[in-house]
């Protein structure tokens, strides 16, 4: 097992799987299944790897999950950090508690937003169909009733048909 990244996607287009690695772009399989286009991609890396090293090229570096700190610098401007460390000196908190706490609620409620706005659209959908079932419904109903209204013959639509004037 190689130690190159592997992301394997369906494709319409080839109706199946294919494998694919950020690390070595040229490099690809196909498989009807996730674990036959795995297998397909391992040996398609090894031939890969066989043929940089046959031309004396070299490997490219392998990916590895990132590690993080828990800090990161960001610059702001000289007011908003005035701001922030007052609003955290009046909590009676550091300002990286502030900050975190800050950025914590901002996720949250960004996430709540983006479900609420999938929520509305879903169900704007379902009410738009159901108003297109139901404006087809009343005209379905409208054009029946017409055509039941209708006079059956010309005697019925001009009155007095047939008797001498």
């Amino acid at each position: 097992m190689s130690k190159y990244s592997t992301c394997i996607m369906w494709s319409d287009e080839d109706e199946g799987f294919i494998a694919t690695s950020h690390e070595l772009p040229g490099v690809s399989a196909f498989g009807t299944s996730r674990q036959e286009a795995a297998d397909a991609f391992e040996e398609a890396l090894k031939a890969a790897i066989a043929s940089l090293k046959e031309g004396n090229r070299p490997l490219p570096s392998h990916a590895s999950l990132p590690e993080f700190s828990g800090q990161f610098r960001v610059r702001i401007a000289a007011s908003l950090h005035q701001r922030l460390s007052g609003q955290a000196r009046l909590e009676g908190i550091s300002l990286n508690s502030l900050v975190s706490s800050y950025l914590t609620e901002g996720i949250a409620q960004a996430n709540a937003a983006r479900f609420i706005s999938s929520q509305v659209k879903k169900t704007t959908n379902e009410l738009c169909i159901w108003m297109r079932t139901a404006q087809r419904s009343r005209l379905e109903t409208a054009s029946d009733n017409v055509f039941l209204a209708r006079p059956r013959t010309l005697k019925d639509k001009i009155p007095n048909w047939g008797t001498d004037h």
